[in-house]
């Protein structure tokens, strides 16, 4: 109700308007009545001087959180609209096949909101020895998370932007993210895109990266 109004209010009475990505002004457009002329789409980029993390620095940096040599990443918050249950059944999936050789899977982040229904399934899957909760991320440590990473996943069903996938790139870490809102135009053809309610696309997807070093170096590239 408070963005609503807020908008309702503030956009009218605007010169101009930017906006972070295309699929963000065809919302405005469409959802606010806002004519397409008054609105500049001006893309987000990574934080100045993001990049892959020294050998030397990771290798510390895992010692410290005490992570493994891989494991696959998330990050952001913990809410549904970043369809992580979908995300840790695709992972059940893949622990089931697997067992103890596969990497464990990090959600990183901050439990915001409606979070309970994916630490029960956490739970039901009976992962909790599988998953790492490291919980809010400090800024300074991103590009050390997205570097240790084997790859990184980000399956939200709905993003202005979606700045970790760039973040993640920028790092040098393959994505995989999903085929909704803005992150198809943000991903554009340098991660694997897919269905955000397909668990086994998903798991297959992480499989493949995680077994096949060349594709993940494609991606890299890419």
């Amino acid at each position: 109700r408070f963005f609503n109004a807020y908008f309702d209010r503030r956009l009218p009475r605007a010169d101009h308007i930017l906006a972070i990505s295309e699929f963000t002004k065809r919302e405005l457009c469409t959802l606010m009545n806002v004519a397409p002329e008054r609105v500049t789409v001006t893309h987000l980029a990574p934080p100045a001087g993001f990049a892959r993390a020294s050998d030397d620095a990771l290798q510390a940096f895992r010692l410290r959180r005490k992570l493994p040599p891989a494991f696959f990443l998330y990050l952001g918050n913990l809410e549904p609209r970043k369809n992580l249950v979908m995300l840790v059944r695709a992972y059940a999936r893949l622990r089931r096949r697997h067992g103890a050789d596969l990497p464990p899977l990090a959600l990183a982040g901050e439990a915001t909101w409606l979070s309970d229904d994916l630490f029960s399934t956490i739970a039901a899957e009976q992962l909790e020895r599988h998953i790492i909760l490291p919980g809010y991320v400090p800024e300074d440590e991103l590009p050390l998370w997205y570097s240790a990473a084997t790859l990184f996943v980000y399956p939200s069903l709905y993003e202005g932007f979606g700045l970790p996938v760039i973040e993640a790139m920028a790092a040098g870490t393959p994505v995989i993210a999903a085929d909704a809102a803005s992150l198809p135009e943000v991903a554009g053809d340098a991660a694997v895109v897919l269905p955000p309610a397909d668990e086994e696309q998903w798991a297959a997807a992480i499989e493949r990266l995680w077994q096949t070093p060349a594709e993940r170096a494609r991606w890299r590239a890419a």
